[in-house]
């Protein structure tokens, strides 16, 4: 991977076995085990946990963590904070402050924070959470994220079968509104209670299972920072989209171009909306192209175009184009 595109950066933050080694698994690829380099670019040590426990002075928050499959990730993990002082809470949102300022550059800049609560205990949230979860800078924006949500329903399931003395047959019918209600009142209810503005909130459930995803997490990061062009389209080409999703996100940015362009430069407008949408192929290597995106997926590209804009034009489409892709 060329450094012309800078990483996505995100600072995940969470206690041990708040499930934050599970979503770096689910988002960077269950089969690749983490790497840590330290400020000065430094191998640490190649970690298969981000659990605290695997090891002191590992959690230094400056040290970057990324995965061999899904290179424009890089995190920074920071221990959890559920019992931190207000030193160790100034510290991290100095971290926070320095690495988000536009001051950095992109490729050291930090453009999200996700702070892992698991709901799968009875604990409240603390006043070191809750200041972290106030702070909610506008140039990092926070998403708040509730790991173990299956936990909260089987201790609410527990809460009614072995405590309440209801039958299994109803306590399994009731386990996910009164899961929600508890989610409500010992969560939800004191999060919102801060100053403005309200961070964003997602819940996870089975990560351990296959089946388990992270899709809700990565949709609510790429919401908050929609006002941050560059850190938004960095976040989107880090992930493993496949082409069609990608397209999906690279057309509405070549629209502006198309609507002013076409007509008035023909084939070479052509020729730089294909340059324009390629940009969000990272996977993409140096090469000429012979066959170009729109000629590959004409009727993708051509029906989207329609639903957004009404064009509909599908003279002179070029068989071949050559155009030089920069290896991103």
């Amino acid at each position: 991977m060329s450094n012309k595109v800078p990483r996505s950066r995100i600072l995940i933050i969470g206690k041990a076995n708040a499930g934050k080694t599970s979503i770096l698994k689910k988002i960077c690829g269950d089969a690749d085990i983490p790497i840590v380099h330290d400020r000065n670019g430094k191998r640490v040590i190649a970690l298969e946990s981000l659990d605290p426990t695997t090891g002191r002075g590992l959690h230094n928050v400056e040290n970057e963590i990324t995965y061999p499959g899904s290179p424009q990730f890089a995190f920074h993990d920071s221990r959890g904070i559920e019992t931190a002082s207000i030193t160790e809470i100034n510290r991290l949102a100095d971290f926070i402050a320095r690495r988000g300022s536009s001051a950095m550059s992109w490729e050291q800049r930090l453009h999200a924070t996700w702070i892992c609560l698991p709901l799968d205990d009875e604990r409240p949230l603390s006043e070191a959470e809750m200041r972290m979860i106030a702070l909610n800078p506008e140039e990092v924006p926070v998403v708040v994220v509730f790991t173990k949500y299956d936990g909260l329903e089987t201790r609410a399931f527990n809460k009614m079968h072995r405590e309440g003395g209801v039958s299994l047959r109803e306590a399994y019918r009731a386990m996910k509104g009164v899961a929600e209600r508890l989610f409500k009142e010992q969560w939800l209810e004191r999060i919102y209670d801060t100053e403005p503005p309200k961070p964003p909130f997602v819940r996870l459930k089975d990560l351990h299972k296959p089946e388990g995803s992270c899709e809700e997490l990565t949709q609510c990061t790429e919401n908050v920072l929609k006002d941050n062009q560059p850190a938004h389209k960095m976040f989107i080409l880090a992930q493993k989209y496949k082409l069609e999703k990608r397209l999906k996100h690279a057309l509405p940015d070549a629209i502006k171009f198309l609507l002013s362009e076409i007509g008035h430069r023909g084939q070479d407008s052509l020729d730089d909306l294909v340059k324009r949408v390629l940009t969000w192929m990272p996977h993409v290597y140096q090469r000429t192209v012979s066959v170009g995106i729109i000629q590959a997926c004409p009727d993708l590209i051509f029906s989207l175009l329609h639903d957004w804009i009404g064009y509909s034009n599908h003279r002179n489409i070029p068989n071949s184009t050559n155009v030089r892709i920069v290896d991103l």
